[in-house]
């Protein structure tokens, strides 16, 4: 049934798709104007100015494909940000990289639809489809997110096992599909789209959900599971007005904080193993905290980002010198030398985020 689907999609996908000139570095003076940066985000901007430029000068690939992305997040983070620093400082280069990167993600979902074997690159890159529609307002990238959700939905609903070998746990299958689905309602003002949004969180409530522990189930990591759930929820409230989807939230956070926060360090435990953090998961919850500030306006939830940023730019991740944070600590052996591109863009897209939030005082 999946080849078939996915094969009557092609004619359409490739239809609609245009590849852009291949991106191109920025110029020492666009790059100069980038490490100035700093001056304009009051919080963490001194490590953003630092990463950003060693991103952009030693891990760019004209085929929008970044080198160093072991994770292969960096088409989904990399034009998040990329388009929102071009509206706002009009460094062309930024927009050149951005729709480069997402020219190759959708050169990985059609090749998706001709023979459906997705990976890391594939399903995590695919949001970036939907950021570059709302920078360009290009048609074709629209298009092929909403068959992306379509597909994906049916996946989520008859298929969910699928997915899981690239988010280890179905929860983190269903909340991304439910994410993505909300996102399309946004988009298209479709009712069916937030239906189906709601419907998959249902669903993750039925199989995945553990009322005595406060978390949805999950084989390796916490942290995913919960951050997507949680954005789903609260992209659920905002489209229902159902105060139900925070106080699950909440839950979850008390229960995250009550097993797996490090009160001596800060960061959240539990990624890949019960004495180890990961740049990823602590990611992903910092940028649902920042959803939950904004649905609900209490302070704590932006707090809490701050603090995870703070941990993530400490010494413990973090090595000024080169401007990269590395992915894991452990609290016996410390640092570790992985590096992931996809999930320092990531971080810089959460410190980006938070500095927009404080200036609009919400």
């Amino acid at each position: 049934m999946i080849p078939f689907v996915t094969a009557s999609l092609v004619c359409l996908s490739c239809a609609t798709f245009t590849p852009t000139s291949p991106g191109k570095e920025p110029t020492p003076d666009e790059l100069n104007r980038l490490c100035n940066l700093k001056h304009d985000l009051p919080e963490f901007g001194g490590e953003f100015s630092s990463i950003l430029a060693n991103l952009t000068t030693h891990y760019w690939d004209e085929s929008g494909d970044w080198r160093g992305d072991f994770q292969g997040d960096a088409t989904c983070f990399a034009p998040m940000l990329l388009y929102a620093l071009w509206k706002d400082i009009g460094v062309q280069a930024l927009l050149s990289m951005a729709d480069t990167t997402v020219d190759h993600e959708i050169s990985l979902v059609n090749r998706f639809f001709i023979w459906p074997v997705p990976h890391m690159d594939l399903v995590i890159g695919f949001p970036s489809l939907a950021e570059a529609y709302k920078a360009t307002g290009r048609e074709h990238y629209l298009n092929l997110f909403i068959l992306g959700v379509n597909a994906g939905s049916m996946l989520a609903t008859y298929y969910p096992d699928y997915l899981i070998p690239f988010m280890y746990d179905r929860a983190s299958v269903y909340g991304a599909l439910s994410t993505m689905s909300f996102k399309a309602f946004e988009l298209t003002g479709n009712d069916a789209y937030k239906k189906r949004g709601l419907a998959i969180i249902n669903q993750a409530d039925r199989e995945c959900w553990s009322e005595g522990e406060g978390l949805y189930s999950f084989s390796r990591y916490p942290d995913w599971p919960q951050a997507t759930m949680m954005m789903a929820c609260v992209a659920a409230y905002r489209v229902t007005g159902d105060k139900a989807y925070l106080n699950r939230c909440r839950r979850i956070v008390t229960s995250m904080d009550g097993s797996f926060w490090d009160y001596e360090r800060g960061g959240y435990f539990g990624h890949p193993g019960a004495t180890s953090k990961a740049l990823s998961g602590n990611n992903a919850l910092a940028w649902a905290y920042l959803d939950l500030y904004e649905a609900t306006g209490e302070k704590v939830y932006i707090e809490k980002a701050r603090s995870i940023l703070t941990w993530i730019l400490s010494q413990d991740l973090y090595d000024n010198e080169t401007g990269i944070i590395h992915h894991h600590w452990n609290r016996t052996s410390g640092r570790d030398k992985t590096f992931c591109t996809g999930c320092n863009f990531h971080t810089l897209c959460i410190i980006y985020r938070l500095n927009k939030i404080s200036r609009m005082g919400i």
